[in-house]
Order: C-alpha cells, then sequence, then structure tokens
C-alpha cells in the first residue's frame, strides 16, 4: 500500500479561499482539519513512547486500525460530497523507516 501526501495544494488553498471568499491562505493549515492526531500522555505510555524518543518535526511512521464511525454523503453548491469519519481503535507508531512493508506489519511474517 502506497502512503500519499495529503497536504493541500496552493490550488486547494485556493479553491477553499474561492469557496468560502476568505481573504487569504497564508493563515489556512497544510492539512485539512481533523487529519491531525493528538496523542495524550496516557496513549503515549500504552505505546511505550517517553518523551526522548521523538522531537517535533521529526517524521515518524504510524501503521493504524480503524474502525468508520459515520458514512455521509451531502450536496453542496449541486455536487454530492462524500465523506467517512474514523475512529483509530489500534496504533503503531516508529521512527520513520525508509522503507515500510505494511503487510509485514500488518499481518506479520
Amino acid at each position: 500500500m502506497e502512503l500519499v501526501s495529503v497536504k493541500r495544494t496552493a490550488e486547494d488553498k485556493k479553491k477553499e479561499r474561492e469557496a468560502w471568499d476568505k481573504p487569504s491562505t497564508e493563515t489556512m493549515d497544510d492539512y485539512p482539519y481533523g487529519l491531525c492526531l493528538h496523542l495524550d500522555a496516557e496513549t503515549l505510555e500504552k505505546l511505550g513512547i517517553t518523551e526522548t524518543d521523538f522531537d517535533a518535526g521529526n517524521s515518524v511512521g504510524i501503521v493504524a486500525e480503524a474502525m468508520i464511525t459515520e458514512d455521509a454523503a451531502r450536496s453542496v453548491n449541486g455536487k454530492v460530497k462524500r465523506s467517512i469519519s474514523l475512529q483509530i481503535t489500534k496504533l503503531s507508531v516508529s521512527q520513520a523507516a525508509a522503507s515500510v512493508d505494511l503487510s509485514e506489519t500488518l499481518y506479520g511474517k
């Protein structure tokens, strides 16, 4: 499975600005709302991550299993927009590797 960057492009920001009449893309986040994961102290402890394991700005690898908690369709300006909400149920976080064999991570050797 190939990992795909979900970072907003300049064109994505321009389209959103035009759609919502926002004055500037300078204050817009690079990634859409909802893609940020916050791991609290208890979760870090469960994952075995200590304060010295990672620093802000480091890349990490994650493998997750999630449950779809919402499946929705809505009409926006005459176009149907689909969305899903995911609840992560299992998670692994590690130092980013050059190459990750996701099938091995998910299913073992």
